[in-house]
């Protein structure tokens, strides 16, 4: 299975505050002003604050994506997020090399995807099981139910998408709950270090460090 590296941007579901990139033009502030959202225009709704340079998806809904046109390749992308709710336990996360998605002007998912679910769940619709542990899958079909982002197929030899790795953090971290989840109003510090051969991504679990959670290297 081959991955192409291009832009880089975010899913659905969480708040996502002031985001850096660094590069070797030093240090630069990311603007939300002119990302757009794609996939089911229904899904999701992404409020922009200019004041704080943040975002915030207000909506318990199906997967949502608020993408930039920029070209963030051999870069490091720091930012933060939290979920500002105790009223469900389903994904979030971001995507990163995002080429297009199942909307009115796209046909096919593709993309890479860190997700992380706060509880594990069984639930038949949508296969069986999900787990409380970090994702990183890549995307390259034309599907878009909600069943390709509960349980994704495991990335094998000719498969054109799936999960290409996981992690599952110890929950003797402050932000990890007992299952290896994220935890309500809790402020995650992350960093993507992202090439045109490789992706490494690490989280401030809540020690203050960073951990690498998941990463591909694309020989």
């Amino acid at each position: 299975m081959q991955v192409n590296f291009r832009n880089t941007f975010l899913i659905a579901l969480f708040s996502f505050c002031s985001s850096f990139i660094y590069g070797q033009t030093g240090q630069i502030q990311v603007s939300f002003s002119d990302w757009t959202q794609r996939g089911d225009s229904d899904n999701g709704n992404w409020v922009y604050d200019s004041d704080n340079e943040s975002l915030k998806q207000t909506t318990n809904s199906d997967p949502t994506f608020y993408v930039s046109n920029e070209n963030y390749i051999n870069k490091v992308v720091e930012g933060v997020f939290k979920v500002a709710t105790t009223d469900d336990d389903d994904f979030v996360g971001f995507v990163l090399g995002f080429e297009s998605a199942v909307d009115d002007s796209g046909s096919v998912n593709k993309f890479l995807l860190v997700d992380w679910k706060q509880g594990d769940q069984n639930y038949t619709d949508y296969g069986g099981y999900s787990y409380a542990e970090m994702r990183f899958s890549y995307f390259d079909t034309t599907l878009s139910d909600n069943s390709i982002f509960w349980k994704t197929q495991a990335a094998r030899d000719g498969n054109t998408w799936g999960v290409i790795d996981t992690f599952e953090p110890s929950s003797s971290f402050t932000g990890v709950n007992s299952q290896g989840g994220w935890v309500d109003n809790f402020t995650y510090s992350f960093k993507v270090v992202y090439t045109e051969s490789n992706v490494k991504i690490y989280f401030d679990f809540g020690n203050g460090t960073y951990t690498k959670a998941v990463s591909y290297t694309h020989l």
